[in-house]
């Protein structure tokens, strides 16, 4: 980049005033296209499933430009793991990635030719989970939270999905203090993962203080009679989440986030709406 200094005259008064001028001068890299993508050790689950979940394309796959990434491909390694976990294969790694660059002088790009070698290892299924500690809800409510079944095929998600809605359970209800340690029990010999799960679900939380911020045209009332939540309430992660939506229901917010920070005392804990108008 280039700094050039610059004098420039004020349009009223005609004082002279210092200014810079800012020149980038940009080198364009040469376009990296993906003339193929392929995979290498597949065998368990199908290559077009694969190539859904991944952000890097091969040049003309669904009209894709084919462009190549780093960051993009960075990510799809994980997206091609979580495929994997999701259809019960835990173990699958990658073993290399083979990455072959030839010019193409005629279309004046580099085209690059990729090759994953995956080591899928074996399919677990599902041993099931033991839930202790709990005092407040009864094994009848949290027990139908978990959407696998037992003897089913591990499916990362599900199981991911099914801590969350024990998590989601204990928030709505004011439990934002609870404790919960999971320990998985991996089985390698008959390819079997099973969790025990213990939780701690201390006091209720309650509502000090609603504090209002970014808000500058629209006056706090405005917002106060959106939000389902009061001073004083139990923490209600729904009521939060409704009142938020309620907020953008309006159409003057372009954003809403909430924050939560702790009150003058255990127990007690602030809310934070923090907007910020649209025109």
């Amino acid at each position: 980049y280039e700094v050039k200094k610059v004098k420039k005259k004020k349009r009223k008064t005609g004082e002279q005033i210092n200014k810079v001028n800012l020149i980038f001068t940009v080198k364009e890299a040469r376009k990296l296209v993906v003339k193929s993508l392929q995979f290498s050790g597949v065998s368990m689950v199908k290559e077009s499933g694969l190539r859904k979940v991944m952000e890097t394309k091969q040049r003309g796959y669904w009209f894709s430009q084919g462009f190549f990434r780093d960051t993009d491909f960075e990510l799809d390694k994980n997206r091609i793991l979580r495929y994997y976990a999701d259809r019960g294969y835990i173990d699958t790694r990658i073993v290399k990635v083979d990455k072959d660059t030839i010019r193409n002088d005629r279309k004046k790009r580099d085209e690059l030719f990729i090759t994953i070698y995956i080591n899928e290892g074996k399919q677990y299924t599902f041993g099931g989970v033991t839930i202790s500690g709990n005092k407040i809800f009864t094994d009848d409510e949290l027990y139908p939270l978990i959407t696998l079944q037992k003897d089913d095929v591990y499916n990362k998600s599900k199981w991911e999905t099914s801590i969350q809605n024990i998590r989601n359970l204990l928030a709505e209800n004011g439990y934002i203090y609870f404790a919960m340690e999971i320990d998985e029990n991996k089985d390698e010999k008959n390819h079997v993962v099973s969790y025990a799960v213990h939780i701690t679900e201390n006091s209720k939380a309650h509502v000090e203080n609603i504090f209002i911020t970014g808000n500058k045209k629209t006056k706090n009332f405005v917002i106060e009679r959106e939000l389902e939540i009061k001073e004083g309430e139990i923490f209600n992660a729904k009521k939060i989440q409704r009142s938020r939506e309620k907020l953008y229901n309006l159409q003057y917010f372009s954003a809403v986030n909430i924050d939560v920070k702790p009150g003058s005392e255990l127990g007690l804990v602030d809310l934070i709406f923090d907007v910020e108008e649209q025109r």
